[in-house]
């Protein structure tokens, strides 16, 4: 199991745990990586990284933004998967931030080596596919499924990671 949607206490009103409790337990039940998940910030992202890293666990850093789709926005999970995802990240942080909006254009600029994650609850993606019981939603949210596990063995096979 890969936990994704963690928040630290950088999510504000949402991250109950100090990071380094979160460490300790993902460690005590054995967990290869741990991914956190901030909702618009990556403020906590150098104390993530360093806490879980020192616990002997693969830090994976993301966080929520919210995206326009059409007239709907969508919150997606963004996670980096190398430094230069990382870069891209903080890139669209900024965007979001100075614009106080996150165009689809900007978004496709810096899609290097990102993961982007919807169809939680919450989500518009989430929401339309209950609503639409078609094939072709099926297949949308199945697709997005299928790119997390690919990713997941991937770093996996990069980590030498047990399964």
């Amino acid at each position: 199991m890969l936990p994704l949607n963690i928040r630290t206490p950088y999510s504000l009103a949402e991250g109950a745990l100090q990071i380094k409790r979160l460490a300790e337990l993902a460690q005590r039940h054995g967990y290869a990586a741990l991914g956190m998940c901030d909702r618009y910030n990556l403020f906590g992202a150098l104390d993530f990284a360093s806490t879980v890293a020192s616990k002997g666990i693969q830090p994976v850093i993301g966080c929520l933004l919210p995206i326009p789709v059409g007239k709907e926005t969508d919150t997606l999970a963004l996670f980096a998967q190398t430094e230069a995802g990382f870069k891209n990240l903080l890139h669209l942080m900024k965007a979001y931030y100075l614009d106080e909006a996150l165009s689809l254009e900007t978004l496709s600029l810096h899609t290097e080596d990102l993961l982007a994650v919807t169809g939680f609850s919450g989500s518009f993606l989430f929401a339309h596919v209950l609503k639409d019981t078609s094939h072709a939603a099926t297949l949308k949210h199945l697709f997005l499924i299928v790119c997390l596990l690919a990713w997941i063995v991937s770093m996996r096979k990069r980590r030498r990671m047990p399964p």
